[in-house]
């Protein structure tokens, strides 16, 4: 009798006992996300609290920034006319950030030299020009807005007070080498007389370093990102990573579950007829075989489950939408063989699993059956425990 019927089933068979799938499509993945969004959620609070966590707990910095407008020095070769031109800007800033100013602005600071604030003052201190300009910009970065402030302005004061001793020195430098100069000439030389005005111009000139034109102000807010910042980060980095949580959880879940996960890890067309009634769970399985075996013709179905225990409501309503077809209830045989031989002489088996079963071992016994003679359908139902004692 089975095989007069089989021969009219559009069996669709898949391989099984594979962990081969298919790519998931977006609207999979997105189910996949949703039903798990306890995991997403608990996720995203979890990363959301740590990040703001961190940010309040983080220590604050600030950072202060002190203008010093920069003036040439004047040498014998420029008095009376030194312009911004004659300032050579990346070797004030190389000046402003050597190890020479900041011992001198520890001084200042601390009435003695502090290696350990010299090395702060060096990691912390950014020295930056805007184009085309003579302006050389001193930022310092701290722990408070006072003590930023008060080290930029005094790693200000330390850079034009280095300048001026350096103003004096190459004046000096440049006296005494035209009055060497004089010294050579004889009283009737032609250039004597253009050479002793430019001396008394450079004595006559006072040494102008430059001068702080914007002076160090405590900064009103620390640097970085606020806590609004950081809870928009905690909270988009949440959900990015609760999103993988989710579909890490759901991949690596140790139960059923849905039936997508069963149809996956078996590569049979399940049935999912989770929280639906009885005979709304047969109506779906009938729709089923009919879609993949034609139900036009008699056959033998048996239902069985693989928690040990047929739930009778179920055979009730199979015997009742299924009019043509022989309906038996068969329990699961302890040997596979033994169950592999108990159904051999059925057309169809209906294998009812409880979301709650093990996955492995449910695909390991879906895997067994269906390398018999009759065609499976998993049928993923949570009431198949009803009847249990």
């Amino acid at each position: 009798m089975g095989s007069s019927t089989k021969s009219h089933f559009k069996r669709r068979r898949k391989r099984t006992g594979s962990h081969e799938t298919a790519p998931l499509e977006i609207s999979q993945l997105v189910a996949r996300v949703l039903r798990r969004w306890p995991t997403v959620l608990l996720t995203a609070l979890i990363i959301l609290a740590l990040v703001v966590l961190a940010s309040l707990l983080a220590p604050r910095s600030y950072t202060a920034t002190a203008s010093v407008a920069v003036s040439p020095i004047v040498t014998a070769s420029n008095v009376g006319g030194a312009s911004a031109n004659d300032v050579d800007m990346p070797t004030e800033i190389a000046t402003a950030t050597s190890r020479v100013v900041a011992e001198r602005a520890a001084q200042d600071l601390v009435d003695a030299e502090d290696q350990d604030l010299v090395s702060d003052l060096l990691e912390n201190t950014e020295v930056g020009s805007p184009s085309q300009s003579s302006v050389l910009r001193i930022n310092v970065t701290a722990n408070s807005a006072d003590t930023a402030s008060e080290r930029a302005n005094a790693l200000a004061d330390a850079y034009l007070a280095d300048r001026q001793e350096t103003a004096e020195s190459r004046a000096g430098e440049a006296a005494d080498s035209l009055q060497e100069s004089l010294g050579d000439m004889s009283s009737d030389d032609s250039s004597r007389q253009s050479v002793e005005e430019t001396l008394v111009e450079l004595r006559s000139a006072s040494p102008w370093p430059g001068r702080i034109i914007s002076a160090a102000l405590p900064p009103a807010a620390s640097t970085g990102p606020g806590l609004s910042a950081a809870i928009l980060a905690g909270a988009l980095g949440g959900l990015m990573l609760g999103l993988v949580a989710a579909l890490i959880r759901d991949r690596i879940a140790p139960r059923v579950g849905y039936a997508d996960r069963l149809e996956d890890r078996v590569g049979i067309a399940t049935v999912n007829a989770t929280n639906e009634p009885a005979h709304v769970a047969v109506s779906d399985a009938v729709s089923a075989l009919d879609d993949r075996f034609g139900l036009a013709s008699k056959g033998r179905l048996a239902v069985t489950s693989l928690n040990g225990t047929t739930s009778e409501a179920m055979v009730d309503e199979f015997n009742h939408q299924l009019t043509t077809w022989t309906v038996t209830a068969t329990p699961m045989a302890q040997s596979r063989s033994d169950v592999r031989q108990t159904l051999q002489s059925y057309d169809a088996v209906a294998v009812l699993v409880d979301p709650r079963d093990g996955l492995d071992e449910t695909a390991q016994l879906l895997a067994t059956l269906d390398r018999g003679s009759a065609s499976i359908l998993p049928v993923v139902w949570d009431r198949t425990g009803e009847d249990r004692s």
